[in-house]
């Protein structure tokens, strides 16, 4: 929805590899034949990147970009992505991020002409009840820590700050919350 920050065939394939490894965890939100909103969760994060490592993804995602395929993503990029990642990876260092049964909301998108009609929070609700259903007992997410809408709906539905992460557009919070109480 809105202004891509990224080529539109980068997305596809990132997207493309993450329902090939758990097509349950991306739930759609539709208001008549129009795509309101979607949430994106993977029941164990480490498994994850695994399974897009052993499948290919990940290598394939590298190669496209190498041969220039995706457009816009120029060698800038991939100090970039090594940063991300680096930050990415000493946010493991919050309490319970060590957990191998440990989930994870990677996105959710609400389309600006349906936002603030509770879409958001409807995602939310369904993908902790698929999360509840796999062996998973605690979930994580970021969200960027200036956007009180989303900070406020994920502190409705029970999650709390632990940490916070740098990105390249301001800090992020990063959240938890037990999936079973």
């Amino acid at each position: 929805f809105g202004q891509p920050r990224l080529p539109s065939a980068a997305v596809t394939d990132v997207f493309t590899g993450l329902y090939r490894h758990e097509p349950s965890g991306f739930i759609l939100a539709w208001e008549g034949d129009l795509l309101a909103g979607f949430i994106l969760a993977t029941s164990n994060r480490h498994h994850l990147l695994k399974a897009l490592l052993r499948e290919g993804t990940l290598a394939t995602l590298f190669r496209k970009w190498a041969m220039r395929l995706y457009r816009g993503l120029g060698l800038r990029f991939v100090p970039r992505l090594a940063g991300l990642a680096w930050d990415y990876w000493r946010a493991d260092k919050v309490p319970g991020a060590d957990d191998p049964e440990m989930a994870q909301v990677l996105s959710i998108v609400v389309a600006p002409d349906f936002q603030r009609q509770g879409i958001g929070r409807r995602l939310t609700e369904l993908s902790l009840a698929y999360l509840r259903t796999t062996p998973a007992r605690l979930v994580r997410l970021e969200v960027d820590a200036a956007k009180a809408v989303p900070v406020l709906l994920y502190q409705r539905a029970g999650f709390k700050e632990v940490s916070r992460l740098p990105t390249p557009r301001g800090p992020a919070l990063v959240m938890t919350r037990r999936l079973h109480t």
